[in-house]
């Protein structure tokens, strides 16, 4: 056994062959413990203990009443959640290797970045390829969003692709989204055309009803400023006083930006503005004429918008309808089955609101027209600038008014105050003229002429 051998040989019998490589003593004990289990892991807690010193006298020294030892602790579900063997881990790690070999590449032919932009897009539609294909040819867009459609003339194949998808002749689900995509598509060479007829299709009413909405806050607008009789005697009021400050003068009107300049200019008190006296003048004479703002409740909403601007999305409207008419021709005279029986429908009916648009958008703008002639403004002034403006002097007006609303009211109450104390002070004057009753008592007949 020193020399390392096995002494139970010499107990073998005779006739028994020994073996000629026998194993270490001790082996068998070696083996014995190698077999007595997995090596078993531990979840660490990483913290920072503290040193002995720290521990007395603080809160985790030993107490007796701690209740310390009557924690419960469920060994099972400690052992579940923090004690793992080697060998379950191992377990683990070859069923991944297992899933990961299962998992097959798929074939990519177009650009990375492409691809993977045009399969989360792809991703998000949920009809299968095929049946967008017959979508788009009979240009029926239910169940798409705008978005969508726009992803799907985006991916649309290229030349470049068109040539590395038809050179593939592996299996078709082999390939990632965007190349399965393009592949369904490829000779579809009026895909594009249907598409944008397709979005402005679904487009159309929102964009109508936009421009439709901006044209009734306008008009609006016009009619709150020609029909309001206060705000008329208001500018006549500025005007009269704007000639008294210069000289008597017999000027007949002022442009709409003059309104700005009367808070700025002061009396020489360098407190009054021209607007307070304007404000206080009218307060005296007509003070319904302060309420003139609320004549005016939809200048706010036209001076955010453009009659320009709505006349130019306007005339986008009509230039896209049109060229879908010409999409449609063409598409019937290229194609056997052309499928386009749905688009020419909805153009037959949308053309109709295209022209009462077109109508509506004159009758806007002859109104507003009419507005600048009666403000006596340029032609050129756009419905912006107007209303902008209108609407900045009516903000001011107000906030003016207010305060010399304030002023009055405190003025009002000083007035009254002092009115106060001088009739206390006449009471307690004619009361000192008053006999007292010691004095009536002295001489009775004194309170006589009081009767």
């Amino acid at each position: 056994q020193q020399e390392g051998l096995d002494p139970l040989v010499l107990e073998k019998d005779p006739t028994e062959l020994i073996p000629l490589n026998p194993k270490p003593a001790g082996a068998a004990a070696g083996a014995k413990k190698a077999a007595a289990g997995p090596k078993v892991t531990k979840k660490k807690l990483h913290w920072k203990a503290l040193d002995r010193e720290k521990v007395k006298n603080s809160l985790w020294a030993e107490d007796e009443d701690d209740g310390e030892d009557d924690l419960y602790m469920d060994e099972e579900e400690f052992k579940r959640l923090f004690v793992q063997s080697e060998s379950a881990s191992a377990k683990k790690a070859e069923v991944k290797v297992v899933a990961k070999e299962v998992k097959k590449t798929k074939v990519a032919l177009i650009n990375m970045k492409r691809a993977q932009n045009a399969g989360i897009a792809l991703a998000r539609i949920r009809f299968p390829y095929p049946t967008l294909k017959e979508k788009i040819m009979d240009m029926d867009g239910e169940g798409l969003t705008t978005d969508q459609l726009k992803s799907l003339e985006e991916y649309l194949p290229n030349n470049e692709e068109e040539g590395l998808i038809s050179a593939y002749k592996g299996d078709f689900k082999d390939l990632g989204q965007a190349e399965q995509y393009m592949k369904v598509m490829l000779g579809f060479k009026s895909a594009p055309k249907r598409i944008r007829a397709m979005i402005f299709k679904q487009t159309y009413r929102i964009r109508i009803n936009d421009c439709a909405t901006k044209l009734t806050k306008i008009e609006n607008a016009c009619d709150d400023v020609k029909l309001s009789g206060r705000l008329k005697k208001v500018l006549k009021t500025i005007l009269r006083v704007g000639n008294q400050l210069n000289d008597g003068e017999k000027h007949e009107g002022f442009t709409l930006d003059s309104l700005l300049k009367l808070q700025s200019a002061k009396a020489f008190d360098r407190k009054t503005s021209v607007l307070q006296y304007v404000i206080t003048l009218i307060s005296r004479n007509d003070a319904d004429c302060l309420l003139f703002p609320e004549d005016l409740k939809h200048i706010s909403e036209a001076s955010r918008l453009t009659l320009d601007a709505v006349n130019t999305e306007r005339k986008g409207l009509r230039e896209e309808f049109d060229n879908n008419y010409k999409i449609i021709d063409e598409i019937e005279a290229k194609e056997p089955t052309p499928k386009t029986g749905a688009m020419v429908d909805f153009l037959a009916r949308a053309e109709k609101m295209i022209v009462d648009l077109e109508r509506g958008s004159e009758a806007v703008k002859k109104k507003f027209v009419g507005v600048l002639a009666y403000f006596g403004e340029d032609a050129s002034m756009t419905t912006t600038e107007f209303f902008t403006t209108l609407h900045k002097f009516v903000l001011e007006f107000v906030s003016v008014r207010d305060v010399v609303e304030r002023q009055r009211l405190s003025e009002q109450k000083k007035a009254e105050a002092a009115e106060q104390q001088e009739k206390q002070a006449h009471h307690r004057a004619s009361m000192a003229h008053m006999p007292t009753a010691a004095d009536r008592a002295v001489h009775p007949d004194s309170g006589a002429g009081l009767k």
